[in-house]
């Protein structure tokens, strides 16, 4: 995909959270932009993967974030979030988030997570369409790449 701009870089993010345990509901959550952080959401180190999503409303790709030992320590599979991922099952707690080019500094923008909109606390979760925009998303028009 063309990245045709950048996010700026925030201390928050803003993600979806799928837990393993069907009973326990999907959220929406707002976390300090870190690795600790998407850790505690997973229960562990963290790992990258790429559901099968279709693109945010800016055009960034949406990402999920497991446990990197969620197989080792035999967490339970996460039914929800396994119909996202075509590549095999997925276990444990997933956070959803964006992925996409990331003002930095004075240097060339980089790859790095960016924050879901808000209309994403009305995602009904994996099966359901991305809620409709209210808003044009935050984006740096300032930078074009």
């Amino acid at each position: 995909m063309t990245h045709s701009h950048t996010h700026l870089r925030a201390e928050e993010l803003h993600v979806f959270w799928i837990p393993a345990i069907p009973s326990l509901p999907m959220e929406y959550k707002i976390i300090n932009n870190s690795w600790e952080d998407l850790g505690r959401l997973v229960g562990g180190y963290i790992e990258l993967i790429h559901p099968e999503l279709e693109l945010l409303p800016c055009g960034c790709s949406a990402a999920m974030i497991v446990n990197d030992q969620g197989m080792i320590y035999r967490l339970p599979p996460n039914i929800r979030a396994t119909t996202l991922y075509p590549h095999g099952e997925v276990v444990g707690d997933v956070v959803i988030l964006g992925e996409g080019l990331i003002k930095n500094g004075g240097s060339e923008p980089e790859m790095d997570f960016v924050s879901l909109p808000p209309e994403f606390h009305y995602w009904k979760g994996p099966g359901h369409p991305y809620p409709d925009p209210q808003e044009a998303w935050p984006v740096d028009p300032g930078n074009k790449s």
